[in-house]
C-alpha cells in the first residue's frame, strides 16, 4: 500500500501541474517558484526546473521539445510529499482567490483558469506533458527521485549516462517507458525501481550486484530480461511477478523469459520461480547485438542505432556487435551485419573489412 499512499499524496499537485495533453512551450524568459522548494525558468522553448533538497543533491532538469535532460536526480519521498502538498495548496489558493471552486472543476477547466491566472506555470505544465524521452547526463552517479510522479508519466524512452551506479526505490515507477538502456556502470537497482514502467525487454549489465523487491513488477508487459551478471542478488519477488501488493499468492508474469548464464543466480532464480530460462552462449555470438541468442534484422537495427550514437550498448553487446573486430562499434559493423543477413557474407566476424 506504500505506493498507493504516495500517489494519493501527490495527486492534487500533479493534476494541476501536469494536467492532460499540453501545448508547445514558447514564451519570453520568465522565472518563478512553486511550493517551497521548486524553482522554474521558461526561456523560449526551454524549461528548466530545480527541486532543492536539504539532505541531497536535489533534482535539476531541462526540457526542450519532447526531451528532458536530468543533471541531478536525488530527492527523498518525504521532501517530495512536502513539496507536492505545498504546490497543491498554492494552486488551490490561487483559484479560490479568483472566485473558482477547485473541487467542482474538471481538468480542462482548471487548465484554462491556470493558463489565464498564471501563464508562466501553465507553460511549465505544458512542457511536462510533452516529455517522451529522458536523458540522464554523464556525471550523474545516483538516481533516487520519483520521476514517474514528478511529471514524467508519459515518457517512452530512457537513456542513462555511463556513470550511473545506483537507481533508487521507485525511480521509474509509473513512467510507462518502453525502452530503457542500462549502463555498464550500474550496480544497484532499488525496490520498485521499474514498477509498472511498461518495459517489454531489459538487459541487466554484468556489474549489477542487487535487484530489489518488486523492481520489475509490471502488468505482464515484461517479456524478456537478460541478466549478464552471474551472481546478482535477487529478492524473492525481484522480477517476474504482478500483484504482489496483495502479499498473498502473488501470481507470476506468464509472458516473462529470463536469459542468463549457466550456473548463475539468475538461472537459480528462474528455477525457483518456475520462470522459463534461456542459457546465454559463453563465447561471443557475432551479430547477436540484443543478446537473444539469434542473429536477425532486430540486431541490425540496434547495431545501426548504436553506430549512430542514438543508443548505448552494454559490454557484451559491444563484443557481439564488433563484426569487423576492430575494437569499436561503427557503421562498418552495421554494414557487415546487413551483408551477413542477406547472404553476401558467409560468416562473422569479417576481419580487415
Amino acid at each position: 500500500m506504500k505506493a498507493c499512499k504516495k500517489l494519493t499524496a501527490l495527486l492534487a499537485a500533479l493534476t494541476m501541474l501536469t494536467g492532460t495533453a499540453g501545448l508547445p512551450v514558447s514564451a519570453e524568459k520568465m522565472t518563478g517558484t512553486l511550493g517551497d522548494t521548486m524553482t522554474w525558468t521558461v526561456d523560449g522553448d526551454t524549461v528548466r526546473c530545480t527541486w532543492e533538497s536539504a539532505a541531497a543533491d536535489g533534482v535539476e532538469i531541462s526540457i526542450q521539445g519532447d526531451t528532458c535532460t536530468i543533471e541531478k536526480g536525488v530527492y527523498s519521498w518525504e521532501e517530495y510529499q512536502e513539496w507536492s502538498n505545498a504546490a497543491a495548496n498554492e494552486l488551490t489558493e490561487l483559484l479560490e482567490a479568483n472566485g473558482y471552486d477547485p473541487s467542482a472543476m474538471g481538468s480542462e477547466e482548471k487548465n484554462a483558469a491556470i493558463a489565464e491566472l498564471m501563464p508562466e506555470a501553465y507553460a511549465v505544465r505544458t512542457a511536462f506533458t510533452g516529455i517522451k524521452h529522458i536523458v540522464v547526463s554523464d556525471g550523474v552517479t545516483q538516481l533516487d527521485a520519483p520521476l514517474g510522479f514528478l511529471g514524467f508519466g508519459d515518457s517512452e524512452t530512457v537513456q542513462l549516462g555511463n556513470s550511473v551506479v545506483s537507481i533508487g526505490d521507485s525511480t521509474f515507477e509509473n513512467t510507462h517507458c518502453t525502452r530503457i538502456t542500462l549502463p555498464d556502470s550500474l550496480k544497484i537497482i532499488g525496490n520498485q525501481a521499474f514498477l509498472n514502467a511498461g518495459v517489454k525487454e531489459l538487459t541487466i549489465p554484468a556489474g549489477v550486484e542487487e535487484i530489489g523487491d518488486m523492481a520489475l513488477e509490471t502488468d505482464s508487459a515484461l517479456e524478456k530480461v537478460t541478466i549478464l551478471s552471474r551472481d546478482v542478488d535477487l529478492t524473492d519477488t525481484g522480477l517476474g511477478y504482478v500483484s504482489v501488493w496483495l502479499e498473498t499468492n502473488p501470481y507470476r508474469n506468464e509472458n516473462l523469459v529470463i536469459y542468463g548464464y549457466a550456473g548463475s543466480t539468475a538461472e537459480q532464480y528462474a528455477a525457483d520461480n518456475a520462470i522459463p530460462f534461456v542459457t546465454l552462449a559463453e563465447t561471443p555470438v557475432y551479430g547477436d547485438v540484443n543478446l537473444d541468442g539469434r542473429v536477425d534484422i532486430q540486431d541490425a537495427v540496434l547495431l545501426a542505432k548504436a553506430a549512430a550514437g542514438t543508443v548505448t550498448l552494454n559490454s557484451d553487446a559491444k563484443v557481439n556487435g564488433d563484426c569487423d573486430q576492430d575494437g569499436t562499434i561503427s557503421q562498418a559493423d552495421a554494414a557487415i551485419l546487413m551483408q551477413f543477413l542477406v547472404h553476401l557474407v558467409d560468416e562473422l566476424p569479417v576481419q580487415g573489412a
